[in-house]
């Protein structure tokens, strides 16, 4: 071959990896870094086409970096696998989101949607599945949002902040917590649920350190409830009914509950220590608990993607560069349960699995 002939076919080879770097087939989607998902729409969308909200597909926060701040990603899911496919923006900015089944999509914020103007309390707002505003409930307390649920049925919304400045990952007790449960119908009618009383053994829990975060809507049916209740310096998971608005303490040690789809087991947040946490799974019917060990803190109500595999958040804090949080997947029916990643730069994950 010529000496021209070899040059204008390493042009053609160039050109076709160029071609291929630039216009990937959508199947090598599936090998992708979780990380670099492609996106359905290129800019942060205020509303949505709903033929691009088939399910399955979750909802996740992407975690503020720099001058980035918290965002609402939409992910399509492979309906076999249910692994990540696609990664889209919206242009909702909330701390923290949920989904019922429908599609709903909760925003617990702190920040005016669409811009960067923030509200003067930790504020709740429902979104249609399209993304068409519902409402806005004010909490009307100060504090830092931090946990969010939809009932699968889409009837009630529940939120949780932590007083500024305070925390529990400390044992002594001395934060301070706000945790709203109300009617997606109804926001009027939304109530902190620490002016309920807690039941312990027939009598009503008086500890001056009584704290309620994490709850949980049982997916059979809504009314009936799961969420933290800390007194007497321990975590222990209390059971709840709306409509009777009232708690009973059932056992110690479990914090941050989530109902599995079928609603048969719990996933929550089991405390080794002082300041650290494993993912655990308790099985309602037996009582029986399972503690995982993944080697690192899993401080995040846990959520679940099918009835096996529990999705959580990892944070990390480098000495060089921002932190970063991950989503984890881990699947609990496997014979040695390995975390893998299974979505990065994200957290506060749910999934919409049907309609109804």
């Amino acid at each position: 071959m010529s000496r021209r002939g070899r040059f204008r076919m390493r042009l053609r080879r160039c050109a076709l990896v160029a071609a291929v770097a630039l216009f990937p087939r959508v199947a090598s989607t599936q090998g992708a870094s979780p990380g670099a998902l492609p996106t359905l729409w290129p800019t942060p969308a205020n509303r949505l086409d709903l033929r691009l909200l088939k399910p399955p597909y979750a909802v996740v926060t992407r975690p503020p970096s720099g001058q980035r701040v918290n965002g609402v990603d939409v992910v399509a899911l492979d309906p076999s696998t249910l692994k990540p496919t696609t990664r889209s923006p919206t242009a909702l900015t909330c701390l923290r989101v949920h989904a019922s089944m429908r599609g709903d999509v909760l925003c617990f914020s702190i920040r005016v949607p669409h811009s960067g103007v923030q509200f003067g309390t930790p504020t709740s707002l429902l979104y249609a599945p399209d993304l068409t505003p519902v409402f806005t409930h004010f909490n009307g307390t100060r504090g830092l949002p931090n946990r969010a649920r939809v009932s699968p049925d889409g009837v009630f919304s529940a939120t949780t902040e932590f007083a500024s400045g305070e925390s529990y990952t400390g044992m002594s007790g001395t934060f301070s917590t706000a945790t709203f449960i109300l009617r997606n119908d109804a926001p009027d009618t939304a109530a902190n649920i620490e002016t309920w009383p807690v039941i312990q053994q027939g009598r009503k829990v008086t500890a001056a350190d009584l704290n309620l975060w994490g709850v949980t809507f049982d997916p059979r049916r809504s009314d009936h409830f799961y969420v933290t209740a800390w007194f007497a310096g321990k975590p222990h998971l209390a059971e709840g009914s709306v409509a009777a608005r009232r708690m009973t303490a059932l056992r110690e040690g479990v914090e941050c509950p989530s109902f599995s789809p079928d609603g048969k087991r719990l996933a929550f947040k089991k405390r080794i220590d002082a300041s650290s946490w494993s993912p655990a799974v308790l099985d309602l019917a037996t009582q029986r608990e399972t503690v995982f060990d993944v080697g690192a803190s899993v401080d995040d109500q846990i959520e679940w993607l099918d009835n096996h595999t529990l999705i959580y958040g990892i944070a990390s804090h480098p000495l060089i560069g921002a932190a970063t949080s991950n989503l984890m997947a881990l699947d609990i029916a496997a014979v040695s349960p390995r975390p893998v990643l299974w979505l990065a730069d994200a957290r506060s994950p749910a999934f919409v699995r049907v309609r109804q």
